[in-house]
């Protein structure tokens, strides 16, 4: 079976990683980084030093000390925004830092694997919106990557799970609780399979709803840390070691590194600055400080429990599965085992989890050469067969596949279009109209019919919005949405009356990005929904 060389990424808001699905090995291979002092996770931070060298990696983290205002960390949270910087009239923007990730990541990639890397697949937190996927499309075009796909990071640790645990998933409920270092996600997943049929398991791992927050990960646990040492410091010592960028960067990375440690120690001594300055913090009080943070957790979690049990899908018949590395602070499983009544899943790598399931992603799903079976002749067109996964299957080898367009199915957020509000008698004020309803899934389409509402209209505009984090998709009023686009179709009859129908069509691509086109229905005069990302807000 002669796959094509395609590899998974895992770019995270602190790490970052990439790995290959090694067939002759039959094992997911995760690259050792230089940048990353020969460790499989890459630090996401960049260092733009004087003179235009750019540095990856711990090396940036650890320059943050001398040169806070060249160093960017957490970049992902900025993914879609208008954010921007510049640096020795270098203007940066989320895209062009995270292309430096992706290129230390491809270079020592290319090193490690003694490849040219090019086609990947890129894992996304599950509540990316069309702009922050775009945005990391384009972060890898700039550092010469063809994406594949874009694949949410629950579906990814799902697609890991299922595969090196085949025997025990089938039929299961897995709900994936994703703590990064600055994203959430929580994300119901239904891994199905019938059993081998003729050697091969037929695996789909399909997404059944999902919630998150963009703006939550461990990254908010450090900050809390860090207000609490600093004020501290200064009660203990009549020293604030804010003031400084040097001792502030010092005592960042202090409490960073002090929040993990804590995972296994009861009480820690985290230095603050420069001059020596330490404070002792013991894990009760880390968790009283950063309890509110986990209980926003818990709140998803609750929201998605609620909306599987109106599927029928009772709580006892789930099972959670941790991922991302902030997963193991010992208050997180403390609270889903209270709250599920059993404790999680547990990978021995979570914070790896995701970049094997891209991996596994990239590998699978590629149209094959297949072998000639014992005793049958090559003919002249080539057999062609889905890749696969050989793995022990009640004692035999078996093959997985993933079924073209089945394997991995998402749901998207919810996605609407601007219309006039008919309680409004001046017909100045808007509202939305849902046309992709909360979690529904991508690939399938959805069209919905409008209406001028001037006569001798020769210009219909149509502004397409997307539902904020919080929003259900049946909030209609404009602060609950976020604008997306504005099409218009034009040229039309000038005579006509009001009330010609429109219509809307839209779906979810399988990297979660909004397609769609509108017609005038008399005409047939049609436009496409093109996004222009990099002017979201007009």
């Amino acid at each position: 079976m002669a796959t094509k060389e395609c590899y998974g990424i895992d770019l995270g808001t602190t790490f970052s990683a990439i790995g290959r699905y090694d067939e002759e090995r039959r094992l997911v291979d995760i690259a050792e980084l230089e940048n990353a002092d020969g460790r499989r996770i890459l630090r996401s931070a960049v260092y733009y030093e004087e003179g235009g060298n750019i540095v990856v990696g711990d090396t940036a983290v650890n320059a943050a000390r001398q040169y806070p205002d060249r160093v960017i960390t957490n970049i992902k949270r900025a993914m879609g925004s208008d954010w921007k910087k510049t640096i020795d009239e270098q203007k940066l923007t989320p895209a062009k830092v995270s292309a430096e990730i992706l290129k230390a990541l491809k270079r020592d990639g290319e090193t490690y694997f003694s490849k040219v890397i090019e086609d990947v697949v890129i894992t996304v937190p599950a509540y990316f919106g069309d702009a922050q996927r775009f945005a990391t499309e384009e972060a890898a075009k700039e550092a010469g990557l063809n994406v594949i796909r874009l694949l949410t990071e629950p579906c990814a640790a799902a697609l890991a799970f299922a595969i090196d645990q085949i025997e025990e998933i089938a039929g299961k409920n897995i709900l994936v609780y994703d703590l990064g270092g600055g994203t959430f996600d929580v994300t119901l997943i239904q891994p199905k399979h019938n059993g081998p049929e003729k050697g091969i398991i037929a695996l789909k791992i399909g997404t059944l709803l999902k919630d998150g927050d963009r703006e939550l990960g461990g990254t908010d646990w450090n900050e809390k840390l860090i207000e609490f040492v600093a004020q501290r410091c200064k009660e203990q010592y009549d020293f604030d070691p804010q003031l400084e960028p040097v001792d502030e960067a010092i005592l960042k990375e202090n409490c960073e590194k002090a929040k993990r440690d804590l995972s296994r120690a009861q009480k820690v001594s985290i230095l603050c600055d420069t001059k020596g300055h330490q404070v002792e913090v013991n894990r009760e009080k880390f968790e009283e400080l950063t309890l509110a943070r986990l209980e926003e957790t818990k709140h998803r979690l609750e929201n998605v429990l609620k909306q599987a049990e109106d599927k029928g899908i009772k709580r006892d018949k789930i099972s959670v599965l941790l991922c991302g590395g902030a997963t193991a602070m010992p208050m997180v499983e403390k609270m889903i085992t209270e709250v599920m009544g059993k404790p999680p899943l547990r990978h021995r790598h979570p914070e790896l989890l995701v970049v094997r399931g891209a991996a596994y992603a990239a590998f699978l799903g590629q149209e094959v050469e297949a072998e000639p079976e014992p005793g049958e002749e090559k003919e002249g067109i080539p057999k062609k067969e889905q890749s696969h996964i050989v793995v022990k299957y009640k004692g035999k080898d078996t093959k997985i596949q993933l079924p073209p367009e089945e394997g991995l199915t998402d749901v998207g957020k919810p996605i609407g279009v601007e219309v006039i509000d008919e309680s409004d008698p001046t017909k100045q004020k808007t509202k939305v109209a849902c046309v992709i309803e909360n979690n529904a899934p991508t690939g399938e389409i959805y069209e919905k019919p409008f209406y001028t509402i001037s006569e001798g209209q020769t210009e219909v505009d149509i502004v397409i919005h997307e539902a904020k984090r919080e929003n259900d998709g049946n909030e209609e009023s404009l602060d609950r949405w976020e604008r997306l686009a504005k099409v218009s179709i034009s040229g039309l009859p000038p005579a006509r009356p009001a009330g010609k129908e429109v219509r809307v069509r839209l779906r979810y691509d399988e990297s979660g990005i909004i397609r769609g086109n509108a017609w005038d229905v008399e005409t047939n005069e049609e436009v496409a929904i093109e996004i222009d990302r990099k002017k979201i807000k007009q």
